[in-house]
């Protein structure tokens, strides 16, 4: 069973197509008491007072717009479709202060705001929709929103409202009659009052004795998200997430820890447990022990990060320390959550230096491994130590802890140098073992290690602690002349130790606080039980370094960045997707399977005992059986016209390929349009829906199907994608979506173009400045009137969004002052009559001032770029020929 999920601060999650939307928390006592319910986007918290909305970022007095339901009567307000889970938020060590065991809606409504009129918020595809639902007869006149704290209010040419960084998209009104969708023509309308701007919406005829629906739908200009910085699974299944909210948000000001736990389907998360206090706190590791805690290891700089137990021998404040650089003085944190989300455990651990807890581990008798790096000379120590005293002006630390006892053992672990541990490993047995960088000629080898002496510029280090009596086993350099940093660290039952690091092309200086990569290779590294020899060291096809996972086999699951290897037979994604999956047999050389890995930043990834692997990152994370060859697969969608075949955001009305294995008939079909002049959505067997909506059908066979993205996908920034075939499915994959697709029909990187009189647009036949030029796209989005999939338009109808064609001429210019480029006049941007629904055409005027290098090859002179919608950022679509 296969799941995408995407957390920031709220979890969405998909399970095969179908979507949990973000919740909306009941106010207990987290928000101010007028606030009734809130929610939160990326960019945005949501908070719902009885009558109006209020959305904030950062500072609240600065940075709130305020939407008041102007002339409403208040009838109830009231949370709809309640989720399993609970959110907590542990903020500061005064307990009386935490709030805890939050119910979570997934949808709010506002009853009666107006007589017969009802306001609901949900979520689509992480973006906010509001629905007013007019009851027969109910006047939608009555609805005026009234808009303040806004410095920017703009009605688009698009009919989309624009107050400041977010977008309300023009409205969709409909009724349902027998089960069918009616749209009804809508948009806004605008008046001034003041310092506040009222907005009513403006409705064509409809059936006033029947239900109408008004539905906005509201996209923000993506400002800082959460991250996701570590993930584990337990026996059941169950995925367990940490990361760091985003710094500026209303409730949690700086950024604080998240620890979430999702059920095994994905379908709900159980608890979202917010930790921290008055300064940043950062998660770096989570482990799960066998009871279903949760433990978190990370670093704080909030002086009232929650410290009930004290681990140290004085009461810390991180930000308070002897150096001169009192801001950037922390402690290491760690925290642990029960099966339902409440906390059984916070401590801080570190001295009068910087500290951090890096790594950290949970045995199955409840005992706790931490490891991190700390500059304090008065760090705990316990136990039977190795190193009681800090070596350079930076050393690791090892310890060993229990809730009911504290400390069992604790030590240093460096030489006179700076070093760092990264890194933590347990084996099934309770052993320990930690990784990380040193540049000590004297780091503490012990054992019989495998290279004992400091091979230059910055080696790795790897030591095991035994779970007997916390003693070391070993302690080895791994290195050569140039650098190399520690990427993963895992261990197996046997007592192996596997490395994913990445060997530099220079040497690496720790002292300068700057870590340059030059032309890295990731290598997989695995280390005998004794420390003594490598079992194999294999460069791997990854640039940078690889996170891992290793299973009961002795096979290692990685997962990173830039992976330019080749991929096996069953790739579920076989796009050029700048990260990868890669799974090795026991000799970490031998490929079991290779795929690219879409959708998801990052690379983080563990596996559950079932061997299904999560691979997380970013703000997202994907659980796929990667053991099981899917058979029927969608492998890769790209845009038809696209020169390079690379993976881009599909887009509404978008013309797209989709490659893959057994999708259709061996022998390859064409569709035909039929009497009404309409593309069948099935075609010899064949269908393919986003999100459910079956899509018109151009051409399919085995390994191959043309079709074109339902304008229904507007407003999503993600999409379930799904072939079926002959009663069968490809397993759904879920592909990013854009408002448009800005890609002009092209053939080897040349924009195809039609001059004035219509012909061919060519180096032999180059159009004249002050010339109308026509190129055609897809994907441009809906149109005014909206045509229909799969139909054939028959009229000139513009684009809803906004269109803009850049011209960059191609003449060699200097770095200090590049080709800026030159808008034109569109003249038309819109429906190309005659052509399927989708394509667009885009007529515009070559600008009489505009300087055309001479034409020198077949490559166009002039570069085009196609900007449909908000601009953010452009790129170049390819050449076309302009008369110097």
């Amino acid at each position: 069973m296969n799941y995408r999920i995407v957390l920031s601060l709220a979890v969405l999650s998909r399970l095969n197509g179908a979507q949990l939307p973000h919740y909306f928390e009941q106010n207990k006592g987290q928000a101010e008491s007028s606030v009734r319910f809130l929610s939160r986007s990326d960019s945005y918290t949501e908070f719902f007072k009885d009558h109006e909305v209020v959305w904030t970022f950062g500072d609240a007095r600065k940075n709130s717009l305020h939407m008041e339901f102007a002339g409403a009567r208040f009838g109830s307000l009231t949370g709809l479709d309640q989720s399993r889970g609970k959110v907590n938020y542990v903020l500061g060590q005064d307990e009386q202060s935490w709030v805890t065991g939050i119910d979570c809606y997934a949808r709010v409504r506002y009853q009666n705001i107006y007589p017969g009129i009802h306001a609901e918020f949900h979520r689509s595809d992480e973006l906010l929709e509001y629905d007013f639902a007019v009851s027969p007869h109910a006047r939608p006149s009555d609805i005026k929103l009234l808009f303040s704290g806004a410095k920017s209010v703009r009605l688009l040419r698009s009919g989309d409202l624009m107050i400041d960084g977010m977008l309300h998209r023009a409205p969709l009104a409909y009724q349902m009659v027998d089960g069918t969708r009616h749209p009804v023509e809508a948009h806004f309308k605008l008046r001034r009052r003041g310092a506040t701007t009222e907005v009513a919406f403006a409705l064509a005829r409809y059936d006033h004795g029947a239900d109408l629906t008004i539905d906005p739908v509201i996209s923000y200009e993506k400002q800082i998200a959460g991250e996701i910085s570590s993930i584990a699974v337990d026996s059941q299944g169950a995925l367990y997430i940490t990361g760091f909210t985003r710094p500026a948000d209303p409730l949690v000001n700086s950024p604080q820890v998240l620890v979430a736990k999702l059920t095994p389907d994905g379908s709900d998360f159980v608890y979202l447990t917010y930790v921290g206090g008055g300064g940043p706190s950062f998660p770096a590791a989570i482990a799960v022990d066998s009871t279903g805690n949760a433990w978190v290891g990370g670093v704080t700089n909030a002086p009232d990060f929650p410290n009930t137990v004290q681990l140290s021998k004085r009461k810390l404040s991180p930000g308070v320390c002897s150096s001169s650089s009192t801001n950037s003085c922390s402690d290491g944190f760690v925290i642990g959550v029960n099966a339902a989300g409440t906390m059984i455990y916070d401590a801080l651990i570190g001295g009068s230096g910087n500290d951090s807890v890096n790594g950290i581990g949970a045995e199955a008798s409840g005992t706790i491994w931490i490891a991190g790096s700390t500059a304090s000379s008065d760090f705990p120590v316990a136990g039977s130590l190795l190193q009681s005293t800090l070596n350079g002006s930076r050393d690791g630390f090892v310890a060993r802890l229990t809730p009911a006892s504290g400390l069992i053992m604790s030590t240093y672990l460096g030489g006179s140098g700076i070093d760092y541990v990264d890194k933590l490993a347990l084996d099934s047995s309770g052993n320990a073992y930690v990784a990380g960088e040193t540049n000590s000629t004297d780091f503490p080898v012990a054992g019989s290690p495998f290279q004992s002496a400091y091979g230059g510029g910055t080696d790795i280090f790897l030591a095991k602690f035994l779970g007997s009596d916390s003693s070391i086993s070993y302690a080895t350099y791994y290195g050569g002349p140039n650098g190399e940093l520690v990427g993963d660290l895992k261990s197996d039952s046997a007592g192996n130790a596997y490395i994913s690091l990445l060997v530099l092309a220079q040497p690496l200086d720790l002292t300068s606080g700057v870590v340059i990569v030059d032309n890295p290779q990731n290598v997989l590294l695995k280390i005998d039980p004794f420390g003594s020899s490598l079992l194999y060291d294999n460069p791997t096809n990854f640039i940078f370094g690889a996170n891992i996972a290793v299973d009961t086999e002795e096979r290692v699951t990685e997962a990173g960045f830039l992976y330019f290897g080749p991929l096996s037979a069953n790739a579920i994604s076989t796009c050029n997707g700048s990260g990868g999956i890669v799974q090795l047999e026991a000799d970490g050389v031998t490929v079991r399977y290779a795929s690219d890995i879409l959708g998801v930043g990052g690379s983080l990834v563990a596996l559950d005992s079932s061997g299904s692997v999560y691979i997380a990152g970013g703000n997202a994370v994907e659980k796929q059986d990667f053991s099981q060859d899917p058979g029927m697969a969608a492998t890769c969608t790209v845009d038809a016209f696209n020169a390079d075949f690379s993976p881009s955001l599909l887009a509404p009305g978008e013309l797209v390929v989709i490659y893959g294995r057994n999708l259709g008939p061996s022998t390859g079909v064409a569709a035909s349009f039929d009497s009404s002049g309409e593309l069948p959505t099935q075609l010899s067997g064949v269908q393919v829906t986003f999100d459910g909506r079956p899509a018109p059908l151009l051409y399919v066979n085995a390994n191959q199907i043309n079709t074109i993205v339902p304008f229904e996908t507007s407003g999503q920034t993600t999409t379930a994608l799904q072939v079926s075939y002959d009663g069968s499915s490809a397993p759904s994959v879920m592909t990013p979506m854009g408002p448009a697709s800005n890609i002009a029909f092209q053939e080897s990187n040349q924009v195809i173009a039609l001059n004035q009189d219509g012909t061919y647009n060519s180096a032999s036949n180059p159009a004249t400045a002050g010339s109308v030029m026509t190129i055609f796209s897809s994907g441009g989005g809906q149109t005014n009137p909206p045509l229909i999939d799969g139909q054939i338009a028959t009229v000139a109808a513009p684009l809803v969004l906004p269109t803009q064609v850049l011209l960059i001429s191609t003449a060699p210019s200097p770095e200090s002052s590049p080709p800026q480029p030159v808008p034109a006049q569109v003249l038309y941007a819109g429906s190309a009559p005659g052509e399927v629904a989708g394509v667009i055409q885009v007529n515009f005027v070559i600008p009489a001032g505009l300087s055309a290098p001479p034409i020198e090859s077949s490559y166009g002179n002039v570069l085009v770029a196609l900007v449909i919608g908000p601009e953010d950022g452009y790129g170049t679509s390819g050449g076309i020929f302009v008369q110097p």
